[in-house]
């Protein structure tokens, strides 16, 4: 089901790549600029060999691209609810299994707290 719309993705940007994909309230993303970022985002996850990933910041552009990339690279993605404390953060990412967390932090800062989580775990940085 994936592949399709990653099939239809493509085929915009080659059709329309100057088409909006996607539009938010503080930017907009061409067809051609989405498939790039997924691309280049989506080999670089293929390169850690990863399966799971935690995904934690506000709905924006970023959280489209990661969230379509790691399913491109076959990783399963696991929102965290920005509501949840410290201790149900360790614990959704014991329980996962979690082997990349990704914040966001495009419109507020991530808590102190998780970025220290963020850095004990962290083996590799990737830009988005």
């Amino acid at each position: 089901m994936m592949t399709a719309l990653f099939e239809r993705i493509s085929l915009q940007a080659h059709q329309y790549p100057q088409r909006e994909a996607v539009v938010t309230a503080q930017a907009t993303l061409s067809y051609a600029e989405l498939q790039r970022r997924i691309e280049l985002l989506s080999a670089s996850f293929m390169q850690l060999n990863l399966r799971r990933l935690t995904l934690w910041g506000v709905n924006s552009i970023d959280w489209i691209v990661v969230d379509l990339a790691a399913q491109k690279a076959g990783m399963t993605v696991i929102p965290v609810p920005l509501f949840f404390t410290a201790a149900q953060v360790r614990h959704l990412l014991s329980d996962s299994r979690t082997e990349l967390l990704c914040i966001l932090d495009e419109s507020f800062s991530a808590p102190e707290w998780l970025l220290n989580l963020a850095k004990d775990m962290s083996r590799d940085e990737i830009s988005i």
